[in-house]
């Protein structure tokens, strides 16, 4: 909810009071290019979390770990100690010791411009390839499995209790099936000059999401390492955090009673400020997770 609602917020706040047919608020931003932001970027505010995996019974670990199955569990598991090897190769003496790669790497701002800056330049590739007798352009594949596993990701997150409920009846792949049919139908819908390769918006989504996520880390009692390696008291992994008093904790009722409701709220509503004929969507997702809008 985060990540879709900084999009929509920088989206509208970059371009309010401005009108043109065919656009959303931001003047040449098509709608559809909109929409599919918002998707990516709640997706990409899920990503940093790939360096904590679980167990092989895929019970456990973060929400994009589960999201992807096996293969989320060994890439997440591949990060994990990535980032427990970066975090003990640049420590300094001030530094204490881990034993976890969690919050370390992937909640850096290095690390989500890096992610945003590859996503772009893998959604720009140039050049085509062949397959089943027909020619594929480079870019726009990549772009489309990003939008896709952004996309899955959102909507696994979204619907991650009922997924977990209903693992024996392959509720995973249902989640993965969904987000494949609402990639096609959306990027079908995408401008003929997107559909030629220019994705660079991609990356904006997908860093921008990851620097949000981070960001609502800070406010967690743990904090993040986000300015990594500028050396802050003697440390270069200095945790960004509130004070204790303010600070809350990850998961806990403040979470889940108060900021995803107000989070819920604020995207519904820039939903519709951003594009108003997305109100009956808006309506019904409120209407899927509890909350009571007016049609």
């Amino acid at each position: 909810m985060s990540g879709a609602a900084a999009w929509l917020a920088v989206v509208g706040a970059a371009g309010a009071g401005v009108s043109a047919p065919g656009t959303g608020v931001l003047v040449g931003m098509p709608l559809p290019v909109v929409a599919m932001g918002a998707a990516v970027c709640a997706g990409g505010a899920l990503l940093p979390d790939i360096d904590c995996p679980g167990s092989l019974s895929l019970k456990d670990g973060s929400t994009v770990v589960r999201a992807f199955g096996i293969v989320g569990e060994v890439v997440g598991q591949g990060m994990d100690a990535m980032a427990l090897l970066v975090f003990n190769v640049t420590k300094s003496r001030h530094d204490p010791d881990r034993h976890s790669g969690h919050r370390l790497l992937t909640h850096t701002a290095i690390f989500a411009l890096g992610l945003g800056m590859l996503t772009s330049l893998a959604a720009s590739l140039p050049g085509t390839f062949a397959a089943g007798g027909k020619r594929y352009s480079t870019g726009t594949v990549m772009a489309l499995l990003i939008m896709w596993s952004c996309l899955h990701l959102s909507l696994f997150g979204l619907f991650e209790k009922w997924t977990k409920k209903e693992r024996k009846k392959f509720s995973l792949i249902g989640v993965m099936v969904i987000s494949a049919v609402l990639t096609t139908v959306t990027a079908s819908t995408l401008p003929v000059e997107a559909a030629r390769g220019k994705f660079w918006w991609l990356g904006l989504a997908v860093g921008g999401g990851s620097a949000v996520h981070c960001l609502g880390d800070a406010i967690t009692r743990a904090g993040v390492p986000f300015l990594w390696p500028i050396p802050i008291r003697g440390r270069r992994w200095w945790e960004i955090q509130l004070p204790s008093l303010l600070a809350i904790r990850a998961g806990g009722r403040f979470e889940y009673g108060a900021l995803f409701p107000v989070l819920t709220v604020l995207t519904l509503w820039l939903m519709v400020y951003t594009m108003p004929a997305s109100k009956w969507l808006a309506v019904s997702v409120a209407g899927l997770i509890g909350i009571d809008v007016p049609s």
